[in-house]
């Protein structure tokens, strides 16, 4: 029961937390500090910080992360927003860290670390976020199944995304023509 308590209340957090995180441009940098001391009988922590992209177009992300002071940067990741309206982990990565199969949509970045001086006072990160638009155009959808084949003249060349996803039930596979 306790668990399930537990887990519950993490889910909670996480969806407060994505639905609370400061928009992102593409090209700018983000600073902001990580911490954990204990004061008395509390402890006072910060080991994330929230953002918010939103691409257009598919794309590759690329986000470099630099620590100031006494903090190490542990993880970016990404998440989206599952089919059952909850936040849903997607991948993450070490700077510099580089994702090139993001469907368009708005992306979650969850920065995490920690301080690393033995008072737990931490220090200050600095993140870069740099949006990379897909080289090709995509083929018109839906085109995923082979009732759906887009018809095409001869001589026609063909472009599209396969692999390109925004959660796992949005994973293009296939383009049928």
């Amino acid at each position: 029961m306790r668990l399930k308590y537990l887990l519950l209340t993490w889910l909670m957090a996480l969806t407060c937390q994505l639905a609370s995180a400061q928009y992102w441009e593409s090209g700018t940098t983000k600073t902001s500090s990580f911490y954990s001391y204990t004061s008395g009988k509390t402890t006072h922590s910060k080991t994330d910080q929230w953002y918010a992209i939103h691409l257009d177009e598919d794309g590759q992300v690329q986000f470099t992360a630099a620590a100031i002071g006494a903090v190490r940067i542990d993880y970016i990741e990404i998440y989206t927003i599952g089919n059952d309206g909850e936040g849903a982990f997607r991948t993450r990565g070490q700077s510099p860290y580089t994702q090139s199969d993001l469907k368009a949509g708005t992306y979650r970045i969850r920065v995490t670390g920690v301080p690393t001086d033995s008072k737990g006072y931490g220090g200050n990160f600095i993140v870069t976020y740099n949006y990379q638009q897909a080289t090709l155009t995509n083929d018109p959808e839906p085109n995923d199944q082979w009732q759906d084949a887009s018809v095409v003249a001869s001589g026609t060349e063909l472009t599209g995304h396969l692999g390109y996803y925004y959660n796992s039930a949005s994973l293009d596979k296939s383009d049928w023509y």
